[in-house]
């Protein structure tokens, strides 16, 4: 039964050929696998910003700043790698999924440009300046913690990353995909919501892990079976 409404999706269109991450192109591989790596490297040397930002990250602003540059390139990479496990779906979910990817690469990449690395580079570009100073700019980096308008982007920003994740996984399970390395793609999004520490470190290893399990233990070779072993049987009825 599963089988024959598989069959049936790929009738409508949604799935449009045996495309998982498996047998492609070894850039789209490296960028699926390496990403979730640097992005949770980065959320490991991720410094804790306590109420006063300003006094708090000065002692660490280094370890910040290179956090987030590091953070920034790997969630960037992240992105296109979503964009690339979308290769060979079309439909409505796909495209879903496609929007959702790139709510996240716009919003919550803009999100750690501003308050993560513009921030971080003014406190370590304030560190010579007079007392008096350097409570000016205090109030600024307090000030760009703290906006609404940024946390809601950053927060939307993860919104489109768990969209992206959910239709990618929708559209694979409709490919057939095994179950649990989905079920982790989906979870991974814990990491943007803790966004650095434990939490997020087993996001990204979620992430990672998924993405393994789709390329090793889903091939090309084992759908293309599945797909005519289907089709053979519904011409025999």
């Amino acid at each position: 039964m599963f089988e024959l409404d598989r069959t049936e999706r790929i009738a409508e269109g949604t799935y449009v050929q045996p495309s998982g991450i498996a047998g492609v192109d070894p850039i789209r591989k490296l960028v699926a696998l390496a990403a979730p790596i640097g992005a949770a490297i980065a959320m490991w040397i991720h410094p804790h910003a306590d109420h006063d930002v300003y006094a708090s990250l000065s002692p660490v602003i280094d370890a910040w700043v290179v956090g987030h540059l590091l953070l920034f390139t790997s969630m960037s990479f992240l992105a296109v790698g979503l964009y690339l496990l979308l290769a060979g779906y079309r439909g409505a979910v796909a495209t879903i999924a496609r929007i959702g990817t790139a709510t996240f690469a716009f919003l919550y990449l803009g999100y750690v440009a501003i308050v993560g690395l513009a921030s971080g580079l003014v406190i370590r570009e304030a560190q010579s300046l007079p007392a008096e100073q350097q409570a000016g700019v205090a109030a600024v980096v307090e000030y760009l913690h703290t906006e609404p308008l940024l946390f809601w982007a950053g927060a939307l920003g993860a919104v489109g990353y768990l969209i992206a994740v959910t239709g990618i996984a929708i559209v694979y399970y409709r490919a057939g995909a095994p179950r649990i390395p989905l079920v982790g793609l989906v979870g991974s999004v814990v990491a943007l919501a803790a966004h650095s520490g434990l939490g997020a470190i087993a996001g990204m290893a979620l992430f990672f892990v998924s993405v393994v399990w789709l390329e090793f233990g889903w091939t090309i070779g084992e759908r293309h079976e599945r797909d005519s072993s289907t089709t053979n049987g519904r011409t025999g009825t």
